[in-house]
């Protein structure tokens, strides 16, 4: 039986561990064709699902961008229904006492990474004559941000800023902008950052809220969606 999203032409970054492995790994169940970029070519090769075109691509720089959706271009016959944005970077420093090239890494890779991603699979979605965009985000960019969370807190924050003005400018187009929010998911990022509790959630559940997202009604738009562990759900 065909998956719910069979044939939907897809490029997700990050793909290569954590939510973007989880999500490449879900579409490709639901019979979707992939384009899956990350910085560790050898590491993505290992994750992905079998038929997947593997590019090697880093977010921060323009022309390596241009690569992957030339890449995507000509698997896909010019045409995309998909970009789910996943590539990151988090560090947890004082913003007073951190580093600023670990500052910057952050805003290139979430921020303009993100905007560098939308601007090369716009054409590709339009010639298909619309499609959506999903930008992680966190759900901590919507809570109050504490000590050390400031300018991982802050990039998201900015992701969710350009998510809403991109959904205003591309609808017109037929493209329907989102930002998935998760935050305590059991990823490599943040077992090395944080100790596990017991109250994670998996990044298998991410990817699910994301087939959701994408099976919505056609009469129901979905720009954010924030998913919380059960068991922090009343720390929020």
């Amino acid at each position: 039986m065909p998956g719910a999203l069979a044939g939907r032409r897809a490029v997700i970054t990050g793909a290569s561990r954590g939510i973007g492995a989880a999500v490449a790994a879900r579409l490709a169940g639901e019979g979707a064709r992939l384009v899956l970029a990350s910085r560790d070519a050898g590491e993505l090769r290992a994750a992905a699902p079998a038929g997947a075109l593997c590019v090697a691509a880093d977010v921060r720089q323009p022309a390596s961008v241009d690569g992957l959706f030339t890449a995507a271009a000509e698997a896909f016959g010019g045409r995309l229904d998909l970009l789910v944005n996943c590539a990151g970077v988090c560090y947890l420093e004082p913003l007073a006492e951190m580093a600023l090239d670990q500052f910057d890494e952050m805003m290139a890779a979430n921020v303009r990474g993100t905007l560098l991603c939308v601007r090369g699979a716009v054409p590709l979605l339009r010639a298909a004559g619309g499609g959506d965009i999903v930008n992680m985000s966190s759900a901590l960019a919507a809570r109050p941000i504490t000590a050390g969370k400031g300018g991982y807190g802050a990039s998201k924050r900015a992701v969710d800023a350009m998510s809403e003005a991109l959904a205003a400018e591309l609808d017109p187009d037929g493209i329907a902008v989102h930002t998935l929010a998760p935050t305590w998911v059991d990823t490599p990022m943040r077992r090395a950052l944080f100790a596990e509790d017991g109250t994670w959630m998996a990044a298998d559940d991410v990817a699910d809220a994301l087939v959701f997202l994408l099976t919505r009604p056609a009469r129901v738009a979905v720009q954010a969606l924030r998913l919380l562990p059960r068991d922090r759900y009343h720390q929020r």
